[in-house]
């Protein structure tokens, strides 16, 4: 990416794993001990400290199915460049909050070179935010919420018709009903 960017950046990566020590190997037999920076296993207010530091977030795991990472990156304001997989495809969506690539380093490198120079950079890092907070707790309990009230509804709905029809039957009798083969 070196070379397809007229600046220098960091490449920032946290935590550790089992091919810390081979990659960085390969970062210094490659010439880019300075442009590539292990930083080990940091806490996780540090981790939103780098999050808010950064401008974009490469991710190409393919096993990370639960895709909290990629909104943790989100909410501070970073558009995704990631391998497309599973738990990427729910987050991430092309050309509006980021990019999702095939697992080929040319194409994803280009994506991400392309985006960091998008003149609509900024509008992606806006949607990256809004994918962020559409995720929050206090939304998504909002609209569990809603969810059990509407069952909450239609049960007391089902338990008059029933009540109705028989003349006497009410509570839970009227629930079971409901799962009675024919």
């Amino acid at each position: 990416m070196k070379e397809k960017l007229p600046f220098s950046f960091r490449v920032l990566l946290l935590g550790e794993g089992s091919m810390r020590k081979e990659l960085e190997v390969l970062a210094e037999q490659m010439g880019l001990s300075d442009t590539v920076v292990f930083l080990g296993n940091i806490s996780n207010e540090d981790v939103k400290q780098y999050l808010y530091a950064s401008e974009l977030f490469l991710f190409a795991s393919k096993s990370e199915t639960q895709g909290i990472v990629l909104e943790e990156a989100m909410a501070a304001g970073n558009p995704i460049v990631a391998v497309r997989a599973s738990g990427v495809e729910d987050v991430v969506k092309n050309g509006i909050n980021g990019y999702m690539t095939e697992e080929d380093v040319e194409i994803w490198s280009d994506k991400a070179a392309e985006l960091i120079q998008s003149p609509d950079y900024r509008q992606v890092c806006m949607e990256a935010r809004k994918t962020a907070e559409s995720y929050r707790a206090s939304r998504l309990a909002a609209h569990a919420e809603t969810l059990y009230r509407q069952c909450m509804e239609r049960k007391e709905e089902m338990r008059y018709e029933e009540h109705t029809k028989s003349g006497k039957e009410h509570s839970a009798a009227s629930v079971f009903r409901l799962f009675k083969t024919s």
